[in-house]
C-alpha cells in the first residue's frame, strides 16, 4: 500500500484525499508508487497537493544548510512562463535577452523563479504548458529575497499534462498569436486579403453587373411588350415625383412653423422683461408714492426685491425702521 511518507521520499506532497483520488483513477491497475506518480503527473496540483513549501518570507530557508535530516526535493506544477524583458503580445520578439519568470506550485504555496542567467533555456520556454511538472532540488538552488534564481542544475523535468490548464492555454496562445483553429467553423476572423486583390474583385463583379440581361432579346412581340411596359414605367415614375414634391412642400411648411414658433419662444421672456421694467418705472414715477430712494436702497440691499421695498414703505408711510419691521414680521408670519 502507497503511503504519504513514501511519496514524499520522491518529493511528492500529497493530501491524504489527492492520494486517494490517485489510487482511485488507476482503474484496476496495481498500487504502486510507480503507477500513482504517473497518475499525479496528469492532475492539477490545486487539488490534490499539500503544502511543502514555506511562505514566501522564510523561503531561504530551503538552501543547502538548512535541509539537513529533511527532504530537499519538492515536485513543483508550472503555472505560467512569462518573457518580463519581451511585450506581453509578443514575448519570442528577441529584441532583448530573455528573462524569464516561472511561476511554480507545490499546490498551496507559490514561488517565482527568475531565469536572470539564461540557464533554463531547453528545459522551459514560453511554450511550456501550464501543468508540467518539475523536480526542484533545494540543496542545489539559489534563493534571494524570496525569489529562486532558476537554474537547470537545481530542477529536473519531469513532464506531465493537465487537459484543462493545457487546452485553456493553447487556445489563448492561439488566439493571441492570430491562429484561432475555429476560423475554419466561419467563427473567428475573416482570411486575410492580398492589397488590391478586394479592388480587383470589386471591378469585376461591377462588370458582369452592367453587362447583366435578364432575358435575351426576343422577336419584335415581346420588344413592343417592353415598350408598353417603358410607358407604364414612365407614367409611375411621374406620379412618384408628384408625391415626392407634395411631401417636399409640406416638410419645408411644418419647418416654417417650427422656425416661426421657437422664433416666438424666444422673444417672449424679452418682452416680458421689458414689461417689468416698464412696471417699476411706472412705479417709480407714480406721484402718490414718492419715498425716499435711500429708503428703497436699504431695504433692497437687505436681498429684498423693488417691490416688497415699496410695499413696505407704503404700509408705514416711508418709515424705514417700521418698513423692515413689517417685511420681518410678514416672514415670520
Amino acid at each position: 500500500m502507497v503511503s504519504l511518507d513514501d511519496l514524499r521520499k520522491k518529493g511528492w506532497h500529497l493530501t491524504q484525499e489527492g492520494l486517494q483520488y490517485c489510487i482511485d483513477k488507476l482503474d484496476g491497475k496495481p498500487t504502486t508508487i510507480d503507477n500513482v506518480i504517473q497518475i499525479a503527473l496528469n492532475t492539477d496540483l490545486k487539488d490534490i497537493g499539500d503544502t511543502a513549501l514555506p511562505s514566501a518570507g522564510r523561503i531561504e530557508s530551503l538552501s543547502a544548510g538548512s535541509t539537513a535530516g529533511s527532504t530537499s526535493h519538492y515536485v513543483m506544477q508550472v503555472q505560467r512562463v512569462r518573457n518580463v524583458s519581451a511585450p506581453k503580445d509578443n514575448e519570442d520578439s528577441g529584441a532583448a535577452p530573455p528573462l524569464l519568470k516561472v511561476t511554480l506550485t507545490d499546490g498551496r504555496v507559490t514561488l517565482i523563479g527568475l531565469d536572470v542567467h539564461n540557464r533554463l533555456s531547453g528545459l522551459l520556454s514560453t511554450r511550456t504548458p501550464p501543468g508540467t511538472k518539475l523536480a526542484l532540488d533545494c540543496g542545489k538552488a539559489t534563493f534571494s529575497d524570496g525569489y529562486w534564481l532558476a537554474d537547470s542544475a537545481a530542477c529536473k523535468h519531469l513532464g506531465g499534462r493537465v487537459s484543462l490548464l493545457a487546452e485553456g492555454w493553447r487556445l489563448r496562445s492561439d488566439m493571441r498569436d492570430g491562429r484561432g483553429r475555429h476560423r475554419a467553423a466561419g467563427t473567428g476572423a475573416p482570411p486575410f486579403v492580398p492589397f488590391g486583390a478586394g479592388r480587383a474583385a470589386a471591378q469585376t463583379t461591377a462588370a458582369v453587373a452592367a453587362n447583366f440581361k435578364s432575358m435575351p432579346v426576343g422577336n419584335g412581340g415581346e420588344t413592343g411588350g417592353r415598350a408598353e411596359g417603358g410607358a407604364d414605367a414612365e407614367e409611375a415614375d411621374g406620379e412618384f415625383a408628384e408625391q415626392r414634391r407634395a411631401m417636399i412642400d409640406e416638410a419645408r411648411q411644418q419647418q416654417r412653423k417650427a422656425f416661426a414658433t421657437a422664433s416666438h419662444n424666444q422673444q417672449r421672456p424679452q418682452a416680458l422683461k421689458r414689461q417689468q421694467q416698464q412696471q417699476q418705472q411706472q412705479q417709480r414715477d407714480d406721484p402718490t408714492e414718492k419715498f425716499d430712494e435711500r429708503s428703497v436702497d436699504t431695504i433692497m440691499s437687505m436681498g429684498y426685491s423693488f417691490t416688497e421695498a415699496l410695499d413696505a414703505l407704503r404700509h408705514t408711510h416711508g418709515d424705514l425702521g417700521k418698513a423692515v419691521d413689517h417685511i420681518l414680521a410678514s416672514q415670520t408670519a
